[in-house]
C-alpha cells in the first residue's frame, strides 16, 4: 500500500498530538508516560507542552513464532496475564508456546525497567491524570494491556493518546482508556510506520537522554527473538547448474542449548524459504529443540526453467544434504532430516506399503480399493484374506500376507 506520510518523525507526531491535548488536558499533577521505545520520543514534546511530567511504561508485544513482526497479543508491567488477539485464535497457539514466549518477553520488559528507570518504580499516580502516549495505534493490544495495568494504580482520568491510529484500535483501547485522543486516524491503515518518513528504531541511550538520565553503560539492545535467531548461510552446490550456492536461513533453538537435531526445510519450485507458513514452521521446530535450516533448492534461472511442478527441485534435494559438511563441522554430529515444506509434500516411506508404489496403492487394498485385511472377528475376514492372495501390484510388488 502507497501512502503519504502525515509526519516527519515521532518529534513531529508528538508536536501535533500536543496541540491537541492542549484543548483537553490542562491540569496541575498530569503525568505523561511514554510507552517504550518509540512512544518516548513521541511523549517527550507533549510533556514539555502540557508542562507535566515524563516517565516511560513498559509493554511488550508478543510476536508469533518466526513472525515477530505479527502480534497475537501483548503485556505491561505489573500487569498478571497477557492480552490476546484474534491471531491467537487463528494460528491456534498452543498454550506452551505462549507461556514461553510471555516469559521471554517477561525478562526482557523487567530488563528495560532496570535500564531506563534504574530500577526505580512509577512514581505515585493515585488521584493524578495520567496520559499514556505511544508512536501509533494498530491493533490497541499493547495499549490495553498498559491501561489494564495501570488502573491499578487507581488514577483520577487515564488518556491514551496516539499522532495515528486505526480505527479498530480506537474502538479496542476505548473500553480501557477514559479518553482516546489520535491527531489522524486514516484507512485503510496498514502500519503505523507507514505514516513516518522516519521511523527509525529509538535506541536505550535516546530513551534515557528523553527522560533527562545520565548516561548508562552500554548493554546489548536486542534481545534474541523467544524462538530463537536466524542467520544467512550459502551452501555451495555439488552438481553442476545454473546455481552455484543454495542460499538459506540457519537457526538455532533458544537458550543455546544443544538442539536434538538438524530439520532442512527444502524449498523448490511454486514455494520459497522466506513464506510466512516456513518461518512459522521452523521456528516451532526450534522451540521445540530443533536446529533449524530453510534453504531454496533452486536458483531464479532454475525456477524459470523448472516446468514440471518442482520435480527438478526434487533431483537438487540431496545437494543440501551432501554439501552440509563445508556449512559447518558442528553439522557432522546431528541427525539431519530433510523435509519438504512446499505445497506438495514429498511421500514418506512406510513399511506397510510396496516400496517404489504411490502412497495410494498400497498393496493392503484389493482392486476396488477395498481394505484386503479387515477387522479380526469380521465375517469378511475370511474372503479378505482371499482377496488380499489375489492382489496384485502394478509393479510386480508381492501382496503382504492378512
Amino acid at each position: 500500500m502507497s501512502v503519504t506520510p502525515l509526519f516527519h518523525d515521532r518529534h513531529a507526531g508528538g508536536m501535533a498530538l500536543a496541540q491537541a491535548l492542549s484543548q483537553h488536558v490542562r491540569r496541575p499533577g498530569t503525568v505523561v508516560l511514554g510507552m517504550a521505545r518509540g512512544g518516548v520520543a513521541v511523549a517527550a514534546p507533549v510533556a514539555r507542552a502540557l508542562d507535566a511530567s515524563l516517565d516511560t511504561f513498559v509493554g511488550r508485544k508478543l510476536g508469533v513464532p518466526g513472525l515477530e513482526e505479527v502480534a497475537f497479543g501483548a503485556i505491561a508491567e505489573g500487569d498478571e496475564g497477557p492480552v490476546l488477539e484474534g491471531v491467537h485464535d487463528y494460528i491456534g497457539l498452543p498454550r506452551r508456546v505462549v507461556t514461553t514466549i510471555v516469559a521471554h518477553e517477561r525478562e526482557e520488559m523487567a530488563r528495560r525497567i532496570r535500564r531506563y528507570r534504574d530500577g526505580h518504580p512509577l512514581p505515585s499516580l493515585a488521584g493524578r491524570t495520567v496520559i499514556v502516549v505511544d508512536d501509533g495505534l494498530a491493533s490497541g493490544a499493547t495499549l490495553t494491556a498498559a491501561g489494564r495495568a495501570l488502573r491499578r494504580h487507581r488514577p483520577a482520568r487515564l488518556i491514551a493518546a496516539v499522532p495515528v491510529a486505526s480505527t479498530d484500535g480506537l474502538q479496542s483501547a476505548r473500553a480501557t482508556f477514559d479518553e482516546v485522543v489520535a491527531v489522524a486516524t486514516p484507512a485503510p491503515f496498514g502500519t503505523v510506520s507507514d505514516w513516518y518518513r522516519d521511523y527509525d528504531p529509538v535506541s536505550d541511550a535516546e530513551v534515557r537522554a528523553l527522560l533527562g538520565r545520565a548516561p548508562a553503560p552500554e548493554h546489548r539492545e536486542h534481545a534474541a527473538a523467544p524462538a530463537g535467531n536466524e542467520r544467512d548461510v550459502a551452501i555451495p552446490s555439488t552438481e553442476p547448474g545454473f546455481t552455484l550456492v543454495m542460499p538459506g536461513e540457519l537457526g538455532m533453538p533458544p537458550d543455546a542449548r544443544s538442539p536434538h537435531g538438524l530439520v532442512i526445510l527444502a524449498h523448490g519450485g511454486g514455494s520459497s524459504r522466506g513464506s510466512y507458513r516456513n518461518r512459522y514452521l521452523a521456528a516451532r521446530l526450534r522451540l521445540a529443540g530443533w536446529a533449524t535450516l530453510r534453504v531454496d533448492l533452486l536458483g531464479e534461472r532454475e525456477r524459470d526453467a523448472d516446468t514440471d511442478g518442482g520435480c527438478a527441485s526434487t533431483s537438487h534435494a540431496s545437494r543440501a544434504d551432501s554439501s552440509l559438511p563445508r556449512a559447518g563441522a558442528w553439522t557432522m554430529t546431528l541427525r539431519v532430516r530433510i523435509t519438504s515444506s512446499s505445497s506438495a509434500p514429498a511421500p514418506a516411506p512406510r513399511r506397510d506399503r510396496c516400496r517404489g508404489c504411490p502412497p495410494r496403492s498400497c498393496p493392503r487394498r484389493d482392486r476396488e480399493g477395498r481394505t484386503c485385511r479387515p477387522r479380526r472377528g469380521s465375517p469378511r475376514a475370511r474372503a479378505g484374506a482371499v482377496a488380499a492372495r489375489r492382489w496384485k501390484c502394478r509393479r510386480g510388488h508381492p501382496a503382504p500376507q492378512p
